[in-house]
């Protein structure tokens, strides 16, 4: 060990402790933007799947990716899955109408096993 080492060891802890401080700030503030986006953008995907309910749509859809189960960023599309093929154009039209960001629309007979499994389970149903 330094001579000296010891003096300043306190110091170092105070600074360890402070720049731990302001990355927790940081992080809680970037959650809180990434709840306040998804809460916007789900309401707008539900008012577009409401718009393709009122037009006869009678599909299951889930919402999965970012917007389900991680923390959605400005640039992030919105992942939905409908149940089936024959719905898949009227709930991208309606919900394209109500959400202004980029969207994936895929029927649920054209999706892997394990993003299925996952979509069922940890997707959001709407």
């Amino acid at each position: 060990m330094e001579a000296g080492s010891e003096l300043h060891a306190p110091l170092f802890g105070a600074f360890r402790r402070r720049v731990d401080a302001c990355i927790a700030q940081q992080l809680q503030r970037e959650e809180g933007r990434a709840e306040t986006l998804r809460g916007a953008v789900l309401q707008a995907v539900r008012e577009g799947v409401a718009q393709a309910r009122r037009q006869g749509c009678r599909a299951r859809i889930w919402v999965f990716g970012s917007f389900a189960w991680g923390r959605p960023a400005v640039r992030s599309d919105v992942d939905l899955l409908v149940e089936t093929q024959s719905e898949v154009e009227r709930v991208a039209q309606a919900v394209a109408a109500h959400c202004s960001r980029p969207l994936h629309v895929l029927a649920a007979d054209r999706a892997d096993r394990t993003l299925m499994a996952r979509v069922m389970t940890e997707g959001v149903e709407l």
